[in-house]
């Protein structure tokens, strides 16, 4: 951007006035002003990079604070946006004096990605997902770039996924199963990759200024796991059902979803040497790959 400073609370003002605008509390628009921040995300994720033909989709672009850099450094940028407003300045401001941008306005819970790959022919591309997440969509968004974007040889379309999100939101995203924080989005990132908090972000780096830090998280590739499931719907479903109640004994969790006799999941659970008595938060990985396999 040309006319304004998009790395300071007042050039951000000066955007926000000219477009008669406002930063959007509904759809938790807090918008990067840090240079050195941006900087520092740009270098986690070309450090993911794994062959130059490199793609990047970029959810949640705002004012453009990465796209711009993105733009500098990646031969293609596709840049999700849902508000129209800004979608409008991005392209009055991007796409002007880089075309390599092309920017999406659609709901990034909703957009059809696999479209988006056949479209484009980005079948043999090294994707790469990049995205500062508001809290109301992180785990949703998160949950189903893992279930929806697996192909059909049983490896994910894209390679590594770098988000900004809430830093106690970022805790339970790492979390081990077994562990206090750990929940279903924590068990299937572990499941499909391995997930690293790169470093923390101070709330004053954004504007307007949330309530709370965020961090920056990187998620990298595991094609292990995948490889050792049977019934890849079946994980996920299994997942979501113990940890909806996860103070519940999984063998009533069992029971309560699935159209077996009480006997028939205790025979499994014997067979897989797993107590009726456990609870979600003491399974490990293994042992819901397992659980995944039997039923």
């Amino acid at each position: 951007m040309n006319k304004y400073n998009i790395y300071s609370a007042s050039g951000i003002k000066s955007i926000c006035e000219f477009y008669n605008i406002r930063a959007s509390k509904k759809l938790g628009q807090n918008f990067l002003i840090d240079f050195n921040i941006s900087k520092k995300i740009i270098k986690t994720i070309k450090s993911n990079i794994q062959t130059s033909d490199t793609v990047i989709i970029e959810i949640g672009p705002g004012l453009g604070a990465l796209t711009y850099i993105l733009a500098d450094e990646f031969n293609q940028i596709f840049a999700v946006e849902y508000d129209k407003k800004l979608v409008q300045i991005l392209q009055e401001n991007i796409i002007i004096n880089k075309k390599n941008v092309n920017i999406i306005n659609y709901d990034a819970l909703k957009f059809d990605y696999k479209q988006l790959i056949n479209i484009y022919n980005l079948h043999n591309k090294n994707i790469i997902i990049c995205a500062n997440l508001p809290y109301y969509i992180t785990t949703p968004l998160i949950s189903r770039f893992l279930e929806e974007s697996i192909s059909d040889d049983g490896k994910l379309n894209w390679t590594s996924l770098t988000v900004m999100v809430q830093k106690e939101t970022s805790d339970r995203l790492i979390s081990a199963p077994g562990t206090k924080n750990c929940g279903a989005i924590s068990v299937l990132v572990r499941f499909f990759s391995e997930p690293e908090k790169i470093f923390n972000i101070s709330k004053n780096c954004f504007f307007p200024i949330p309530k709370v830090d965020s961090s920056l998280i990187s998620f990298k590739i595991n094609n292990n796991n995948i490889k050792k499931v049977k019934n890849k719907k079946n994980l996920f479903k299994i997942t979501k059902i113990l940890f909806s109640e996860r103070r519940k004994m999984i063998l009533k969790n069992l029971i309560k979803n699935f159209d077996l006799k009480p006997q028939e999941i205790i025979n499994i659970l014997d067979k897989l040497n797993l107590s009726s008595n456990l609870r979600p938060e003491n399974l490990s990985l293994e042992n819901l790959i397992n659980l995944s396999n039997n039923f």
